[in-house]
């Protein structure tokens, strides 16, 4: 039996989000497919292009956005949801002071509290942020090989708990400034998260490190 031409493209339309893989037009997916990220058998190439789209645009979002330096929130304003100062309130009578971790003696030291729920979002619309440069300005030893850890959460404890912390590795190269911000990764975060730092200094007592920090801001 002949199959007329309308019949013919009818056949050759997928429903969308099928996983099915017999035909042509299966591999190669309808319009309607939602984005795919993750690499397996079931989607379609067309879930796959829109998944791409989607993750370039969000590499993107990240190269393409303000960079907001922060210190600590003037002495006296500072509270538990207001922690954080932008840099661009610094002036000869509002001198925003960096945050200062302390490490233990070979060991990690306390947990600092460094941006509190109401110092994101920044920008007006923004949902999510994420750290990622430190530019450390003093620390108390001379080559001193440090790590440092940035975690977010209800506390410094909880974010170890959780695993939701990122590493720094740090070699002390004077006893003053480093001579270029260290970048690091993170993970977004929602607007309002809280932020946490710490540093241990290895084989060293009381390893100080003061920086500020900066952060990039997201609509989604």
């Amino acid at each position: 039996m002949r199959t007329s031409l309308r019949a013919a493209s009818i056949e050759l339309h997928p429903t969308a989000d099928v996983a099915d893989n017999d035909q042509i037009y299966d591999v190669v997916g309808n319009k309607k497919d939602a984005a795919i990220t993750t690499i397996g058998e079931a989607a379609s190439m067309m879930a796959y292009i829109k998944g791409a789209l989607e993750e370039s645009l969000e590499v993107a979002k990240h190269l393409h956005c303000n960079e907001r330096w922060y210190g600590l929130a003037v002495s006296g304003e500072a509270t538990a949801t207001h922690k954080a100062e932008p840099i661009s309130n610094y002036a000869n009578d509002n001198v925003v002071a960096p945050f200062q971790v302390v490490a233990g003696n070979d060991n990690w030291g306390s947990w600092v509290q460094i941006l509190g729920s109401g110092d994101t979002p920044f920008e007006d619309g923004m949902t999510k942020f994420d750290l990622h440069k430190l530019g450390i300005v003093d620390s108390g030893a001379t080559n001193v090989y440090a790590f440092i850890q940035i975690g977010s959460g209800a506390s410094g404890e909880a974010a170890l708990l959780a695993k939701t912390y990122t590493t720094i590795q740090y070699l002390t190269p004077t006893n003053q400034a480093a001579e270029a911000a260290v970048s690091f990764l993170d993970k977004r975060k929602v607007a309002g998260t809280l932020m946490w730092a710490r540093c241990l200094g290895v084989g060293d007592d009381g390893l100080t490190l003061d920086f500020y920090f900066g952060l990039h801001e997201y609509l989604t």
